[in-house]
């Protein structure tokens, strides 16, 4: 009996311990803290997740679509079936880099990354270096006119009250909203996803179209080597490497000036 006491005492003591253990923990104030933020965080990015699918889709299709319409123009009709602002042809052409890399990426990191692609004729490419040139530069252009004209619905937003100055900046929160938040909350998205897409697309370095871009400025002479170079798969891999460990350095103070730009556009000063 005395044993059997014992070993009931010793059972019945367990739960009690286990129960000033875990709310010793789960009740400390800076532990809880940093839960309530990582729930938030969580809630935040799966609430966010339809708007970034949704601007991200939208710019890289209309990326590629202004490629082939510049090389429609040129006279290489190769990439008219890209010539859509229908995410599915894109989507079917690369399906890895329009669906499963963004989502990874943004399960990851918070930001959606991939890509897309027009095909060329590498034949019309070597006659038509300098509209090549126009090829390349097309894509930016147009992720840089998507940001204006994100920009420009964010400040008519502002200066007529229906959208307000947030209390801290981020690149999905620019502005804020007593009556709108998702679309606020899908500018601000929208205008940092293409400014981005319009500087990383412009860095000169292959397969990035800032290196086929340099076809508009090199003697035509150079420009058969230069596209030899940017379609080497040995200088592409090369390049993706160099950009993936100094793309941050070019990206963010291009994003900050950006950003500084819309800012001193805002009617309420911060």
């Amino acid at each position: 009996m005395l044993a059997e006491h014992v070993r009931a005492s010793v059972v019945l003591a367990k739960p009690k311990h286990a129960v000033e253990k875990i709310a010793s923990v789960d009740l400390n104030p800076s532990i809880l803290k940093t839960h309530l933020r990582l729930v938030y965080f969580r809630m935040e990015s799966l609430a966010l997740f339809p708007l970034w699918y949704f601007a991200f889709i939208f710019s890289v299709s209309a990326h590629e679509m202004a490629h082939a319409w510049a090389a429609v123009r040129g006279g290489d009709l190769t990439p008219r079936d890209q010539l859509t602002l229908n995410p599915i042809p894109h989507i079917q052409r690369e399906p890895v880099g329009m669906v499963f890399f963004p989502i990874i990426s943004y399960m990851l990191q918070g930001f959606m990354f991939g890509w897309a692609s027009a095909p060329l004729n590498p034949y019309w490419i070597i006659r038509n270096p300098k509209p090549a040139g126009w090829v390349a530069l097309a894509g930016p252009l147009v992720n840089l006119g998507i940001a204006l004209f994100a920009s420009l619905l964010i400040l008519v937003g502002l200066h007529t009250g229906l959208f307000s100055p947030p209390g801290s900046i981020s690149m999905t929160q620019l502005i804020g909203s007593d009556y709108v938040e998702g679309l606020a909350r899908f500018l601000s998205i929208l205008f940092s996803l293409n400014v981005i897409l319009f500087v990383f697309n412009l860095i000169p370095v292959p397969p990035l179209d800032g290196a086929s871009v340099l076809a508009l400025v090199l003697p035509e002479r150079w420009t058969l080597k230069l596209f030899e170079i940017v379609h080497n798969p040995q200088f592409a891999i090369i390049g993706l490497l160099v950009v993936w460990m100094f793309a941050g350095v070019i990206i963010t103070p291009c994003y900050r000036f950006f950003v500084g730009l819309l800012l001193t556009l805002y009617p309420v000063h911060f």
